[in-house]
């Protein structure tokens, strides 16, 4: 009965009063601030996330509002909650602004979340959440499109700073660095080794608090992801390639898809035989030092 309340996500149109949409959450950016241009010396605060209500219907979500409301509102919930929104603004997607960093969405339009207008609440509706749950596992691009990593590394710096989606295995969890930039903002960064049946070590490197929080939840060598919009580059460091999940990118936890389910059963098989363990290669160098460190 609650459910036929909502709104859906493809329903959803500008002239709308007061609409009430159910969504399950599958990307989340981080806050962050900007100069209030109206108020000299006050900062703004927002962050982004996107939720989907139906296999093929997904939609960004932007909240702004002072730093006490923000910083509340984006702590009390995560990827893979189901939510209510209540009363939000629907606008038309400005595709030179702001929907630019966003994840791509088939929706027309993006919906604005303020104080004074809208509430957030974790969805308590279990006929709604039940309903919802399936969706996290359902990519937000087409499941056959998609680079293998063996795809990836043949094609090398062709690929420098491409949007490209990627299906893999997760190999390892690298440690949670913190460090300062020259104008004393405090950044992280953490770095995952994926794999699949044609490279057995490749990087992907997460910059965003929620990235983190989300990768560091997965049990290696039994996960599959499907990652979005992840960006390539080449990394001459290392000389070789790597993937970085940007404010565009969405991570697909174990995808509910055929190719998945293939990658997923090597990746048992591969983790059973011992195969991954004895391949780290000559760039694994750093990581091996600090191993032997450790032990």
């Amino acid at each position: 009965m609650a459910a036929q309340t909502y709104i859906a996500i493809s329903e959803l149109h500008p002239n709308f009063s007061h609409p009430k949409v159910a969504g399950i959450v599958i990307g989340k950016s981080d806050v962050r601030s900007f100069p209030d241009r109206k108020n000299i010396g006050v900062d703004r605060y927002t962050f982004s996330f996107t939720i989907k209500d139906s296999p093929d219907f997904v939609i960004n979500v932007t909240a702004w509002g002072n730093d006490g409301y923000i910083i509340g509102l984006s702590n009390s919930f995560s990827t893979g909650d189901c939510i209510i929104i209540d009363n939000p603004l629907v606008t038309s997607k400005d595709p030179e602004k702001g929907d630019k960093f966003c994840p791509t969405t088939p929706s027309l339009y993006r919906l604005l979340v303020t104080e004074a207008h809208s509430q957030v609440s974790l969805c308590a509706d279990m006929d709604t959440i039940d309903r919802m749950l399936p969706l996290i596992h359902l990519p937000v691009k087409d499941s056959r499109d998609f680079y293998s990593l063996g795809d990836i590394v043949a094609n090398g710096q062709k690929l420098d700073g491409m949007v490209i989606n990627i299906l893999a295995a997760v190999k390892s969890i690298g440690e949670l660095k913190q460090f300062t930039t020259s104008d004393r903002r405090k950044g992280q960064r953490l770095e995952v080794k994926l794999f699949d049946d044609s490279v057995s070590s490749f990087p992907l490197v997460c910059w965003d608090r929620e990235a983190i929080q989300l990768v560091q939840t997965l049990i290696p060598k039994e996960t599959v992801l499907f990652i979005a919009d992840a960006k390539i580059s080449f990394d001459s460091f290392r000389n070789s390639m790597t993937a970085t999940v940007n404010s565009k990118t969405i991570i697909t936890v174990n995808p509910d898809t055929r190719e998945a389910s293939l990658l997923y059963s090597y990746a048992k098989e591969a983790s059973e035989s011992g195969v991954l363990d004895q391949d780290e290669k000559p760039e694994d160098i750093p990581g091996l030092l600090q191993t032997l460190k450790k032990s």
